[in-house]
Order: structure tokens, then sequence, then C-alpha cells
């Protein structure tokens, strides 16, 4: 265990804190009194306050941020700095002066800090303890003041600002002058001792090291020198400040010493020198003269600008052409710096010509000065960096300007000389911008205007400029522009010169304009100016009034004027004064209106309104209608000019109709502004459009459009804008209601609804619709096309009618119109357009229409009203209320709806207390009660009380009997129950045979009324199409159990009897049948029959190919049938023509392969050779498409269900490669892409794909699944047949949707062969491994266990799996023989998995069966190397095992057998 280590006199180590506590002890208060405030530690602190220095202490809090203010960290710096600016301003007045006493003691090292923020805050602070103390500042201010005026010149701009906020925010106005000059000796010193490098504050304290020694020096002195230039003006008046100033000058140590200092250093001791009142003699005392002549093309702005201030300084004092030979030192420096094209002339140039005036009198050769001075600037050109040219243009011209002021300098040059440097200059700034060429133009100008050159040499200067500028035309025409602007006497000839020579600049014509009438005079007399111009083909208005005024100054010249072919006829006519159309007249003449309506045409295009109002008025009113009628042939009319012409002109009122009804159009017809459709309202309020015009503007609108204006004049914007257009138009005029449908307009609309969807509407939701008035005069589409094109143009309306805002009760009828559209859309894609991708037009009505009913409940009760006050009640109608109703809206029943009870049913409203009929009344009963209460209801009633019901009931003979529509209802309600399997069971026998007898009533009865061709009754189709649905609910529901009697009597009677009807109707379609109520009802019912009813009693349809193969009359009616079917563009046609194949092709797969049925004829035939049926195989090669797809499809059926032998489906796939090759590539054309993984299994497994927007994908995808799954070694052979480029493609979608599913299907159906037929036994395992698709059996034979090993490939089909055989038990030849078998099996004849292991097992069974047991060992197989007996006794025949037979002859010690004893060897 160590001892505390000791020390001599128990000395501890020194602490401050330990210090402090012993000054306590001792009974002396110790505070905290700042850092560096000449107390060194706490013992001088407390020494002082025992002497009575310091008084109360400074809180806590300011003590930690004043420790704060030393950290190393300038953040935390920074923070203190704000800490104590918050701090101060919650102390009190007694608090905050001490805060200010000890930061006054570190202010110093606050300013100058090296961060900039540290010494912003600083200077804050203290301008804050100025402003609060006021006089209580007073005593510190000698401490700060001269760092606030330090500030004032710091580098940093925010820190200079902040200065200068303080000083004059504490020293406003004049006191600011007065402060600087009280504090202007301190602050005078400190900075002297900076500079000179005695003051302490040159060296940075230990927590600040944002910036290097070196660094801190230059910034110090930097803004040392430049506080002394701001304070110098104060020298003449403040002689103590004075003296300070020449003690530094006079310190010749320290002036080398800034002599040699950075440039930045001494641009600001130049800028200290330049303040003083005799700086000239401070330069020559010192080296600064050398370096201010050196400097002046320094590349630093400041020091090139301080030095030539300096040098002009200089210039202008005897002393200094004392000292320097300036022919030596100072000519060959100024030279020197024109002639270097560097960065410096930015900032030195305007130093040029004071420089050149004061050197001029004072060398001995002014000539060779002024020559070579001049000369200079044409030095080393360019310049390094753009830009500069234009202080070179400047400096060159005040140069010349000043040369050719000085007679006595004029004299003495050669003048060509002077003229060469002009012409020279030109030729420099031809290319520059206009800043450069204005010093040029400017310094010629004034040559020519103030005569400093003889005539002789004046022709001699502008016969150069005039060779030269023409010369480099067109890039000279800005300076020939700027030349000839002035229009000056002395430049006509050049003027003229450039008038003469093409392209004609435009500029070259203004200065016509304002130029003296000699100057235009001469300029036509040498031109022509009149023909030059008209040859332009762009004219200026500038040019057009330089026409005009020689025309004015020579009334001649119209003679000779065309003015209906010069292009500046449309500038000139709107100058034309009334005294000068005389002559235009003249002119003009027949020409006249033919020249205006080309003008008006083109002013048209930009508008040019107040010309065409000009020459308008000065024209009689038809001859304006003949110039204003070119507009009404014109493409594109231009709106905004038209509509304020017709405002403001009086117009001939057949010109002012057209252009109406012109106007009124361009509003929907056209990209129209806010401007121009206000000018178009004024317009139209004025000369109102036709009563005609307006009812049909919007049908005109949603119809006349081409292709290419679709997407444009459709779009969601676009309608929007004409919905706000016509609410405008509505606004403005009442007369514009025009524009909204009436009445009549959505009942025609309801009528056209009616014709598609009302069946569709009593079968959804049980609504009858009235006869509609005058029906038999809507215009019902007949097409499909035509139809979907109506319902657009509808939906197109209705958002029109949807965004217009009008609270006329007229407006009420468009929102019914809207409001019934979208209900019948969404019907329509629920039934008719099922299988059709949904229209982008209706999405967005859809969306509009949501926007409008379900959150504007004024709208919806408007629309309502517009149904309920019908004067019938269509079911369109009927729909579109009970879809409002089942968004939330409510019917507000007035006394006028009462007359029709449907408004009450398709409102779901209560209606007991109503009078009504008995029909009516149980019409009601089915929209109030449950679909069971109402057929029991029913059928009680009508066994009791209706027997007259009895005989029309379900008839389809009895359509206008009152009982139809309860007939509807009752099968209505019978659908809906028997969805629930709860409701079905609960049926009692008597309901139970009501219903079932009624539904093959009415399927027989309708059979009777339709006869040999579907009907286009309504009434047959809905009662038919309701039994259908019937019937497809059934047939769905035997698919599981009815659990009641129909579960015998359907199969036996009910199934039967009206799959009879269902086939009979089949063979009425058509294959241009619309996908009617019926039709859609039709082929879903037979899509639920599986196989022919007997008995069948169809229309006859023979084909003598068929015939070859002795199909009886049915077959073939129904074979032709479905074989033109198929060739249909409805989808319902189309896959009702596949399903009626697939019935068929077992049949005609047995008719027409008959002779290969039996194994007595195949054996004794020869070789089985099965055929694809001959109608398959003629779609298949014959059309293309979807017909060949589904005829492929329908060859595939045999294979699933009648073949049962693998000789007859090896036969059957032989026969289907082309097929496969013609097909397969149509399928996978057809496949959807893209799909998500989570309906992968939907599409391709799934064999059931119901009617929808993807019912071809979906079928595409299902039958290429099914096609790998049952065809993969066809399939294989066709891939391995295929280019590169076409297997790459069908490898990756193949093994990326499919081959994992067929991989997957695989295995599963080994495991199920395991559960099932496996299961018992014992002798052969099978397992599966899904991850590596790996199936794996194991056979044991006595005591061994073999194993086989097929691993399925990832892109399953298209490649072979892997098959390893483990532990065999035979020689490896007869191995090798067993997997060429189950390869061959597996893979070439399309064979299943567990069917070729079954059959490996039969293999090795047959080789163990005929194997004897080993005597040795006395076992079959041996147990180590798991093979038979092979080794044989050439004696007695047996046969023993290789190594029991060595194992016995090393035993016995003998080579013989063991059994006969004979030898081996």
């Amino acid at each position: 265990m160590s001892k505390p280590q000791r020390r001599k006199g128990n000395v501890q180590a020194a602490s401050s804190a330990h210090a402090a506590a012993l000054l306590e002890k001792s009974g002396q208060s110790v505070g905290f009194v700042g850092f560096d405030t000449g107390f060194s530690n706490v013992f001088d602190a407390a020494a002082a306050a025992a002497a009575g220095s310091v008084g109360r202490e400074i809180d806590s809090d300011v003590v930690l941020i004043f420790r704060k203010l030393s950290k190393k960290d300038p953040q935390t710096r920074e923070k203190a700095l704000r800490e104590l600016i918050a701090s101060v301003k919650e102390k009190d007045a007694e608090m905050v002066e001490l805060c200010y006493n000890h930061f006054a003691t570190i202010m110093d090292k606050l300013a100058t800090d090296g961060s900039p923020t540290v010494r912003i805050l600083s200077l804050r602070a203290a301008s804050y303890f100025i402003s609060t103390l006021k006089k209580g500042a007073e005593k510190q201010l000698k401490v700060i003041m001269p760092f606030i005026l330090f500030g004032t010149c710091d580098s940093s701009l925010s820190v200079a600002n902040q200065a200068e906020a303080a000083l004059s925010e504490n020293f406003p106005g004049e006191k600011s002058q007065q402060a600087s000059s009280i504090f202007a000796v301190t602050t005078a010193k400190i900075a002297v001792d900076i500079i000179a490098e005695r003051h302490s504050l040159l060296h940075a304290q230990k927590y600040d090291n944002e910036d290097s020694p070196e660094q801190r020096v230059s910034r110090l002195t930097t803004q040392c020198l430049l506080t002394l230039a701001r304070l110098a003006p104060l020298a003449s008046s403040n002689p103590h400040f004075n003296e300070v100033l020449e003690k530094l000058f006079k310190d010749s140590h320290v002036i080398k010493k800034l002599v040699k200092s950075n440039a930045t250093v001494k641009s600001a001791l130049l800028g200290v020198c330049l303040k003083m009142p005799d700086c000239v003699a401070i330069f020559l005392d010192t080296p600064l003269a050398a370096w201010i002549i050196s400097n002046l093309d320094s590349p630093d702005a400041a020091v090139a600008t301080r030095a030539f201030e300096a040098f002009i300084r200089l210039g202008s004092d005897e002393r200094f052409f004392e000292k320097f030979n300036i022919q030596k030192a100072v000519v060959p420096k100024i030279l020197s710096v024109i002639r270097r094209k560097e960065v410096h002339w930015r900032h030195v140039s305007h130093f040029f010509l004071s420089s050149y005036a004061l050197l001029v009198p004072r060398v001995s050769d002014q000539l060779h000065f002024v020559t070579s001075f001049l000369e200079s600037f044409m030095d080393k050109l360019p310049f390094e960096s753009g830009g500069t040219m234009q202080f070179w243009a400047k400096s060159f011209a005040e140069c010349m300007k000043y040369t050719f002021s000085k007679e006595e300098l004029i004299a003495q040059c050669p003048k060509n000389k002077l003229i060469e440097l002009i012409v020279q200059s030109v030729d420099l700034v031809c290319n520059e911008s206009r800043e450069c060429q204005e010093p040029i133009v400017s310094l010629i100008s004034w040559v020519l205007d103030k005569n400093v050159l003889s005539d002789s040499d004046v022709c001699s200067l502008l016969d150069s400029l005039q060779l030269n500028l023409i010369n480099k035309r067109p890039q000279s025409d800005g300076l020939c522009s700027s030349l000839i602007a002035g229009a000056s006497w002395h430049l006509r000839t050049i003027h003229a010169a450039f008038l003469r020579v093409p392209p004609l600049h435009p500029e070259f014509v203004t200065p016509l304009l304002t130029c003296s009438d000699d100057y235009l005079n001469y300029i036509d007399k040498n031109i022509d100016v009149i023909p030059l111009l008209s040859k332009e083909s762009q004219i200026s208005p500038t040019s057009a009034k330089v026409v005009l005024r020689i025309l004015r100054s020579n009334p001649a010249c119209f003679k000779n004027l065309d003015l209906s072919t010069a292009n500046f006829t449309p500038l000139l006519l709107p100058e034309l004064s009334p005294n000068d159309w005389p002559l235009i007249l003249q002119s003009l003449g027949t020409q006249l209106i033919p020249c205006l309506k080309k003008v008006f045409l083109q002013w048209s295009k930009t508008d040019e309104l107040e010309p065409a109002k000009k020459v308008l008025e000065r024209l009689q009113v038809s001859e304006r209608g003949e110039v204003l009628s070119a507009f009404l042939e014109s493409k594109h009319l231009p709106t905004y000019f038209i509509s304020e012409l017709a405002k403001s002109v009086e117009l001939p009122e057949e010109l002012t109709a057209d252009l109406s009804r012109l106007l009124f159009r361009s509003l929907f017809f056209s990209e129209v502004s806010d401007d121009e459709m206000d000018s178009i309202l004024g317009t139209l309020a004025k000369f109102p459009p036709c009563e005609l015009l307006l009812r049909s503007m919007l049908t005109a609108y949603v119809e006349e459009v081409t292709d290419e204006e679709l997407p444009r004049r459709f779009s969601v914007e676009r309608l929007r804008r004409i919905g706000i257009i016509c609410s405008q138009l509505i606004y403005t005029d009442r007369r514009y209601l025009l524009l909204l449908p009436t009445q009549e307009n959505l009942l025609e609309l309801l009528g056209v609804f009616d014709a598609f969807v009302q069946s569709d509407v009593v079968a959804k939701h049980g609504l009858f619709a009235d006869t509609l008035s005058d029906s038999s005069e809507i215009r019902v589409p007949t097409a499909e096309d035509q139809f979907l094109r109506f319902m657009e143009n509808s939906a197109r309306k209705a958002m029109i009618y949807l965004t217009i805002d009008c609270e006329d009760k007229a407006h009420d009828i468009s929102l019914a119109y809207a409001a019934a559209v979208v209900p019948v859309v969404d019907l329509l894609y629920e039934t008719r357009w099922e299988c059709s991708p949904r229209s982008e037009v209706f999405t967005d009505c859809i969306k509009l229409w949501e926007d409008v009913f379900q959150r504007t409940a004024l709208a919806t009760h408007r629309a309502i009203a517009a149904f309920t006050h019908l004067p019938t009640a269509p079911s369109s109608a009927q729909l579109a209320l009970r879809v409002l109703c089942e968004n939330g809206a409510l019917w507000q029943k007035g006394k006028t709806e009462d007359r029709n009870i449907a408004w009450y049913w398709a409102t779901s409203s209560d209606c007991s207390g109503m009078k009504l009929e008995t029909v009516e009344r149980w019409i009601s009963r089915f929209h109030a009660e449950t679909p069971l209460e109402f057929l029991a209801h029913l059928h009680d009633y009508i066994q009791k009380n209706a027997p007259e019901w009895q005989d029309t009931m379900f008839s389809g003979s009895a359509l206008d009997a009152p009982s139809y529509h309860i007939s509807l209802l009752c099968l209505h309600a019978a659908i809906s129950v028997f969805g629930d399997i709860s409701l079905l069971s609960s049926l009692t026998p008597e309901l139970l045979d009501f219903i079932m007898c009624g539904v093959v009533t009415a399927m027989d009865s309708c059979d009777e009324a339709i006869g040999t061709k579907i009907t286009s009754n309504h009434k047959v189709e809905t009662l038919a199409g309701l039994s259908l649905k019937m019937f497809e609910r059934c047939a769905k529901t035997a698919l599981e159990k009815f659990c009641n009697s129909l579960d015998t009597e359907w199969p036996n009677f009910f199934l039967p009897t009206m799959s009879r009807i269902i086939v009979r109707w089949f063979t009425l379609l058509d294959v241009d049948a619309k996908p009617t109520f019926f039709v859609r009802a039709l082929v879903k019912a037979l899509l639920y029959l599986s196989e022919l009813p007997d008995d069948l009693s169809l229309k006859k349809k023979l084909s003598p190919e068929l015939d070859r193969f002795e199909y009886d009359a049915m077959h073939q009616t129904l074979i032709i049938q479905a074989e033109d079917l198929v060739l249909s563009e409805n989808p319902f046609i189309q896959f009702a023509a596949l399903h009626m194949f697939k019935v068929l092709t077992p049949i005609m797969y047995r008719q027409e392969n008959e002779q290969w049925m039996e194994e007595e004829k195949v054996s004794a035939s020869g070789p089985r050779h099965l055929v694809v049926p001959d109608t398959l195989s003629k779609l298949i090669d014959g059309t293309t498409g979807w017909p060949a797809i589904m005829a492929f499809d329908a060859a595939l059926v045999p294979l699933a269900i009648s073949i049962s032998s693998d000789e007859e489906r090896v036969a059957y796939c032989d026969a289907l490669p082309h097929a496969v090759s013609t097909i397969l590539p149509q399928i996978l054309a057809r496949c959807p892409e893209d799909l998500p993984s989570s309906k992968e299994r939907e599409y391709f497994i799934s064999e059931c794909f119901p009617f929808s927007v993807d019912v071809y994908e979906r079928y595409a995808a299902n039958l290429l699944y099914r096609t790998l799954g049952t065809l993969p070694a066809v399939v294989r052979n066709w891939y391995a047949g295929l280019p590169n480029a076409a297997t790459q493609i069908v490898s990756k979608y193949v093994r990326y949707y499919v081959s994992k599913l067929l991989v997957e299907a695989e295995l599963n159906k080994v495991k199920s062969a395991n559960k099932s037929h496996l299961k018992a036994d014992k002798s052969l395992k099978i397992r599966v491994v899904p991850v590596s698709g790996e199936v794996i059996a194991e056979y044991k034979v006595e005591e061994t266990t073999m194993r086989l090993s097929i691993v399925m490939p990832p892109d399953w089909p298209l490649s072979v799996p892997t098959i390893q055989i483990d532990k065999a038990i035979v020689p490896s030849e007869k191995a090798k023989k067993w997997l060429l078998q189950l390869t061959a099996y597996l893979f070439h004849q399309n064979g299943s998995t567990v069917e070729g292991i079954i059959m490996w097992r039969k293999n090795v069974d047959r080789d163990v069966e005929g194997a004897e047991a080993c005597t040795i060992c006395m076992m079959t197989i041996h147990s180590t190397n798991h093979q038979l007996p092979k080794v044989k006794c050439r004696q007695c025949k047996n046969k023993f095992h290789s190594n029991c037979l060595y194992k016995w002859f090393e035993s016995s010690s003998q080579s013989s057998c063991p059994l006969c004893r004979a030898n081996f060897t």
C-alpha cells in the first residue's frame, strides 16, 4: 500500500479557487475584476478590494459570461457576447455600469479578434453600453472610441458597417465628427504603435487563432493606415494629431517597412499620404515616389488607382520634376502602362488624359512623345479579358481630342498619322458594343465640327472611313448607324454610300426623318429613296414616315407610286392626313379595295387597331363592308381585331350579322384570351347572334371536330373554360339561356339512354320506364362506335353544364342532363362495355360529377327537381335519381310529383299514403321488402287472390299484361335469394316450385316469342335475359349444393330443359350481334354448360366438309355456328364460340380419329396417326389473332379429357407442332407485360377470367400457362428452332412469369400423388424441395435404397431438367438405359414427373424380380455396393456378388465355387 505523496512544508498545488477560499476566511471579499485589467491574479484583486477600489461585485451569471470570452473556440466567444448583451439588458443601471467598466478593459482584445463575428458583437455591445449609460459611459470612452474608429475601416464590410452604426447611433449628425476629432490623437497613437509593431495588440491572444501572425499584422496594419487616412483631414485643425502623423512619416524605418509590405498595406499608406496637406514632400522624402511610378500598372485595382492619384499629385508639383528624370523614369513607364493591355485598364484608364496633359509640356521631344503615346494605344490589342475596350475607346478619344485642341501640338504632328489612328480606332471598335463605339463616333464628329483639319484632310478621313466601314458590313452596321445618326452635313456622302450598298439597315433610314430638308434632298437626289425602300422585305414605321415626308415635299411622286404592291403601304396609310387621302385615291383607283383587304389582313395579325380605324373612317359604309368581308373567308378569325372594329365603326347590317356569328363561334372554337372575350362580349351585346345559333352551339362544339383537334378541344381545362364562357354569357344577357338544354332535349337524351340500358336498369334496380312521348322521333345510334361517340359527346356536354354557374331555373335541366350521364356510363361499363377500357373523357366527367353532386347539395336538389318535373319517367332518369339518393341526396317532394309513382320507386321513398293500383302496390312492396319476403307474399297472393295472373305470369306472350312487371320483379328477387345459400335452403317446396317452374315457363315462352331470330323487343329480351341470369345463378349454386329438392331436380329436369333452349338461342346469335342485356346473359349462361343436352331441336346448318366425317345435323349446326361466331369482334360472342368449341372438341376428336381409337385397328393399320379436328385446323391455319388462338385452345381439350393412354397422347402431340409454331408467337404477343407479382397467379393459373377490361390478356396468359404445361416437349422443340434474338425474348418472359408457376404445379402434382395413390406404397418415397425445384424419389429394395433426383430448371419447360440415379443396382449400361427411357418419357413424350418415377420403379422391379439371391450372403442386392449378383460359375451357373466371392476366396484360401467346388480360375 503506497503512501500519499508528501511535499515540503505540506505545500499544496497552486489553485485560484483555493486562494480565494483562504482570502474569504481572512474576511476579504473577492469579486470578479475582469480579464487583463491590471490584476494578474486574484491576490492582486483582493489587494485592490482591500484598498477600496472595488465596490459591488459583478453578478455570477455575468462572471461566467466574461470567463467564456477567453475561450479558444470562436463560437463560444461569439455566444458569450450575445449572452452578455442579453444579460445586461435585464440589469439595473449600477450593474450595467460595472459590467461596462470591465468590458472596457477587454474591448481592445475583442475589437481586434480574428473572428469577424466577435468584432461585430463587441462593437454592438460597446454601442449598447454607450447608448444605455449615456454620460455614465464617458469615463471609458477614451478606451472604447479608438476601437470603434478602427472598426469603421475593418477589412470586413459587416464589421465596418456595425462600427459606422455604433458611431452614428451614439453620436448623430455633427457629433460624429466632433467625437472623431476628440479621440483622433488617442486613436492615432494606438494606430502608429501598431503600425510600428510596438503595440501588444499586434500579437494575438492565446485563445485567438483565427488567423496567422503574418495575416494579423497585415490586417491590423492596413486597418490602422485606413483609420489614419479617415482621420487625416483633421490634421489641419488638430496640431496634436498632425504631430503624430509627422512623426510617423519621419520614422524612415517604419516607412521602409511599409513600402516593402504587401500591396494592401502600401495602398492604405498612399491613402494616408494623399490626405496630408503636403503629401508631395512625404512622397519625395520616402521611397514612396519610386514605388508609385512602378505600381502604375499594378493588377490590384486599389493599388493602381492610389498610385495614379499620387502620380497626378506628384506631376502637379515642380519638386517632382527636379528630383526625377521624367524622360528616363516616367515616360517609359507611362507608355508601358498604356501598351500593356491588361486588367489595370479598367481602373486607371481615366487617369491617362491627366497624365498625358502633365507630361506633354515637360518632355523634350513633344512630337516623338505624342506620337509614341497615341500609338501605344494600338499596341498589344486585343485585351486579355473582355469588356475593357470601352475604357480604351474613351481614353483614346479623350487624348486625341486633347491633341487636336492644342494648336502647338497639331502644328507639329503629321495629320495623316492622326487620321490613320482614327481610322484604325474605328476598325478596332467595329465589332464592339455601342458603349465602345460611342467615344470614337464622338471623336470623329468633334473633329469634323471643330474644323481642326483642312478640307483635304477631311476628305482623306471620310474616304478612309467610308471604304473601311463599307468593306466590313454588315458587322459595321452598328457603328455606321451611330456615325450618321446626327445627320451631319459633313457625313452626307457617307450616308448616301451606306444607303446604296445592300443590305439596308433600318437605322440608316432613321436620320432622314429628322434631318434638314437640304440633307434629305441631297440623299433623295443621289439615291431615290422611295424605290429603295419599296424593295425591302421588312420595313419600319420610320421608313414609312420618311416616304411620306418625301411624298409631301414632292406630290408628283404619287403618280409613279404603286401602293398596292409597296411593302410600306400598311405603315404609310395610318400616317396620311385628310389632305393626303385624295392623292391616295387617285394613285390606287380601282385597286383601293383589294389593296385595303390585303393591308387589313396584315394589320389583323398584330391587332393594329388604330391604323385600321383611321382608314375605315375615311371610307364609305359599303366600302368598309367590302374591305372587312375578307375576314369572312379567313381560316383563323382575328377575334379581338374584328370585335373592336365592329364596335368602333359603322358597318353594313349583313356584315355585322356574319361577324357576330363568327365572333360568337370563336368563343367556343378558338383559344380566346380574357381581353378578347371582354371585347367579343361587348360586340355581341351590340350585335347579338340568332336563336338558332345559340341553341345548336354546344352540340356543334362537341360534334364538329377532327381527329387532330380532339386532344386540345376536349381537355378538361378547355371544357371547363367553355362552361365559364357560357356562365359569362348568361350573366351578360338572359338570351344566352338558350345555350342550355330544354326539357325536350333532356327527354331525347334519356330516350337514347333507355334504348341501351332499359333492361339493365330493370335487372339491377327493378325500375321500369314509362313510354316516352314521341319516342319514334328519337334518333338512336345503330352502331356501337356511333353510340360510344354519342356517349362521349354527352359526357363532354355534361362537363360543360357542370361548370356553368347560373342560378336561373333553366339551369336545373342542364344539371339533370349532367346528372343522368354518369350513372348511365357507370352502368354501361358494368354491363355492355365491361370488356372495354374506360375512355378518358368519362373518367374526367365522373370526377367532376362527384365534385358537384357529392359535395353540393343545392346542385343535387336542382337536378332531382328537374327530373321529377318530367312528364314521363324514363329508366335512365330513375337510374340517375337512384344513384343520387344512394349518395345521400334527399328528394323534397312537391305537389306535382305525386302524379308519378315511378319517382317514389327510384328514390326509395315511402308511397304508403298514395292511392295505387294492384300492380303498383306490388312494385312498391318489391322496393320496400326483402327479396324473400316479396316472393313469399306474392306467391300467397297469386294462389289465393289472383288466379288470372296464373296464365300470364312469366309468359313471353303476355308482355302487355299487368303481370309482366311482376314476373320481372319475381325473377329479380329470385336471383338475389339464390345467391344466398341460407335463404335458398329456407324456401318452401311450393315457393321453390313456383320460382323454378316460372323460370322454365319464362324461357320456354320467350323461346316461342323469339322464334328463329333474336328479337329487338326489349320486353322479350328483358324477360329472357332475367331467366338466363336465373339459370346462371342456379348453375353456379349447383357447383356446391342446393340443400333442397333441387339437388335432384336440377340435373334431372331443369338443367336439361333450359340447356336445350340456351343451345338453341346460341344458334340464333349473329357474328355482328351487339352486347345487349339478352346476349350477355345468354353467353354467361352458356359458359355453365359442360355438355350438350339430349334431344336438341335446332335449325339445321350443313357443310360438305363436315359430311365427310359423318357428323350428324345437330353437331354440324353447332360446329358451323361456333366457327362463324369465333370471328366476331364482340368478346361475349367470341368467348361463347370458344366455349361451344370446347364442348364439341371431344366429339370432333373422336369423330375424326375414330379409326385410331380401337387398339385392334391401330395394330392392323400401322402406327397411330391422330389429327387435329378439321374445323379447328382450318381456323388455326386460315385466320390470325383471337380466332386462331381460340381454335388452338379448343384443340388442347382432348389432352385433358379424351386421351387415356400414353401412346395416344404421344400420337396426338405429334399432330400439334405446326399449330404450336403458328399460334404460340401470337399468344406471347398478347400476354400482359409489367404484371405485378401479386397478379401473376390470378392471370396465369386461374382458368376463371370474368368479362372485364383485361379479359383477353388474362385469357392469353392462362392459355400460355396451359400450353407450356400440357405440351412441354412440343414447346421445347419449337423454342429450339427460334433465332437467337427470339429465344432471348421468349426465355426472358417465360422464365420471369411462367416457369416458376409450372415448376410449382409439377411439384404439387408430386405432393398430391404422395397423399393419394402412393401413400400406401411403403417402398417408394417421393419428396420435393420447393426452394431448388427438386423431386427426390427413394425406392427401397431389400436393404438397399436407390435414389432418383430430378431438378427442374429455372426456365422449364424451355430447358431439360437434370436427372441423376444414385446407388443403381444394375450395371451402368442398364442405369443409363433407365435414364434414357425416363428422359424420353418426361421430356419427349410430354409425360408428368410422377408418371416418370412410377415408370422408373417398374424398370427396377422388372430387373430385381428376375434376379437370384447370392448363396454366400443370401441377399439379392449387395449391402455395400448395391449391385445384383453378376459373377457366374461356369459349372453350376449360380451367380454371386463379386465382393462376396472375393471374401469367400480369402476366408477359404481357395478359388473354388462355394457350391460345386469348381475352380474359377
